[in-house]
């Protein structure tokens, strides 16, 4: 499409073009930057009166691919739940950040003994609505998932660093903006009450383009190697 490729990893960080709506290209791209901090898990977990770890429990995973489920510290708590691809390294992290189980002590994860049903992030709306419980104690269905990935907006850090939005505005068109795939995730946990997603806020505002030449994804171009626009 325009002659993008729209599966990308650089510099670790994947990326692909999900669609393209209102004539602007939406691209899901990964996040998980210190997840795992300051939310005081260490206090409840294995630890009396709570003795928390996840047991018993299924949390749905979506990400950039599967995690790897012969890893020692998730083998045999990995579900792949649509067509297998190959495991992705992003998609492993988040679900050692999630319910590592401590055969290194100090990777062990949130929930070390949960159960994790893994998808990849294509129709991942339509997956999340099949899976998602609307009543309470509803058979088969999820309460919880995780969701490290989000639209791309702004300057990534990729090398050259990428700007998605208009090309020459002094901020990304997606900042702020309550757009169709929001609206359709509000529309699914409203009609699945007793389902929560946690999705990545992605902490875009405070990207800047750092100098040398940029990329724009605009529908009228293809990836261009331009200069940061004035501003920028």
């Amino acid at each position: 499409m325009e002659g993008w490729d729209p599966a990308v990893v650089t510099d670790g960080e994947s990326s692909r073009l999900m669609a393209i709506r209102d004539g602007k290209p939406c691209v899901f791209i990964t996040h998980n930057v210190n997840a795992g901090i300051s939310i005081a898990v260490d206090m409840v977990r294995n630890i009396a009166p709570f003795s928390l770890n996840g047991s018993g429990k299924t949390i749905g995973l979506w990400d950039a691919g599967h995690p790897l489920r012969t890893h020692q510290e998730l083998s045999g708590r990995i579900h792949v739940m649509d067509v297998p691809i190959s495991w992705h390294g992003h998609s492993t992290h988040v679900c050692g950040t999630i319910g590592a189980s401590g055969v290194d002590a100090a990777a062990v994860g949130m929930a070390p003994a949960v159960r994790i049903d893994a998808y990849e992030w294509n129709d991942d709306l339509s997956e999340m609505a099949y899976r998602a419980m609307s009543v309470p104690g509803e058979s088969g269905k999820l309460q919880i998932s995780n969701h490290s990935y989000g639209p791309a907006c702004g300057w990534t850090s990729s090398s050259p660093p990428t700007w998605y939005g208009t090309w020459g505005a002094m901020e990304s068109d997606s900042f702020g903006c309550y757009e169709a795939s929001a609206s359709d995730l509000d529309g699914l946990c409203w009609n699945a009450p007793y389902y929560l997603p946690f999705l990545s806020s992605g902490n875009d505002r405070g990207d800047f383009e750092g100098g040398g030449s940029t990329r724009t994804f605009n529908v009228n171009h293809e990836n261009d190697s331009l200069s940061s626009p004035t501003g920028l």
